[in-house]
């Protein structure tokens, strides 16, 4: 990581920095809890870290309102040239994919289509997507 960034950890319980410092940069992670625990709160968190670090980040959420609730918390957390997109899964694979997503026949998203690429797919460059609301997403 070059320069100085640092983060600035904001809203946070003892245990949840304590849980988001014992996280590793590599691997995927799932963190639990009941509604209003603070779960998206760390995914925003998450997101930032990953970005200062110099990857691609981009943080997902189901909801519109939820993208619109953490895309400020994200942005004022961001420093210098760290960049973490804040983005639905849908308008994320909208513009990822383009206009030849496979869609089901109902036109929603076959996530089975995405998934099986994804997971044969050779290391390219580099992109970390956080999750929030992630069970709500397929």
């Amino acid at each position: 990581m070059g320069g100085t960034a640092t983060l600035a950890y904001r809203d946070l319980s003892p245990t949840q920095r304590a849980l988001l410092d014992g996280l590793p940069f590599e691997g995927n992670h799932v963190i639990d809890g009941p509604p209003g625990s603070g779960k998206s709160v760390l995914a925003a968190q998450r997101a930032v870290m990953l970005a200062l670090t110099g990857t691609p980040t981009v943080l997902l959420t189901r909801s519109n309102l939820l993208r619109q609730a953490l895309a400020p918390r994200v942005s004022a957390l961001c420093s210098g040239s760290a960049t973490a997109t804040v983005a639905t899964a849908y308008s994320w694979l909208a513009r990822w994919y383009g206009p030849d997503a496979p869609r089901t026949d109902d036109g929603w998203y076959d996530w089975p289509a995405f998934c099986e690429p994804a997971a044969l797919a050779e290391p390219g460059d580099a992109l970390t997507l956080v999750g929030a609301e992630g069970q709500d997403l397929p």
